[in-house]
């Protein structure tokens, strides 16, 4: 019996990436953000308690005391940062800024095919094909890993093949 063709609709970029640096990171939704302005307390995540970080709504967008609503979409951190800074500095003298991630955003993914469990997971952004092949139990025995396409974006125009017995 011929063996039949997995397939991966992975929903973001980053899925087949390897780990981007601090300039390279692209903010995405559900990034929870530790942000500290230098003598305000007031406004800043605190370090004891985790609660107190900014998160990045699915729209993209995420509001911060003094300027409102910032649009992190397509921002690396230092993006992000110059924004709020410059945001900021309408109503601190020289703010001086630190923003970490402290919990990264997730991506959905849809595993369809010779797959044991079909369906959409969400995987912490910057796992890989091989995380969302995992997260849907691996392979069936009539799977054919070497015919798997990752389509990213539902971009039918941007298809990739991958030998998964190469992995």
């Amino acid at each position: 019996m011929r063996k039949l063709i997995a397939a991966l609709a992975l929903g973001s970029m980053l899925a087949f990436c390897g780990v981007a640096t601090a300039e390279e990171y692209y903010m995405t939704p559900g990034d929870q953000l530790q942000i500290y302005v230098v003598g305000h307390p007031d406004i800043s995540s605190t370090r004891a308690n985790n609660d107190s970080s900014y998160t990045v709504r699915p729209d993209g967008k995420m509001n911060f005391p003094l300027v409102g609503e910032i649009d992190t979409n397509g921002l690396t951190l230092p993006e992000f940062t110059t924004i709020l800074t410059n945001k900021l500095s309408e109503y601190i003298i020289n703010p001086n800024i630190t923003v970490n991630v402290a919990k990264l955003g997730t991506t959905r993914v849809f595993v369809l095919g010779e797959v044991t469990k079909q369906g959409s997971y969400e995987l912490t952004k910057g796992h890989r094909a091989l995380d969302a092949l995992g997260a849907a139990g691996g392979f069936t025995k009539k799977a054919a890993k070497k015919d798997v396409y990752l389509i990213r974006n539902g971009d039918a125009e941007n298809v990739r093949k991958l030998h998964l017995n190469d992995y």
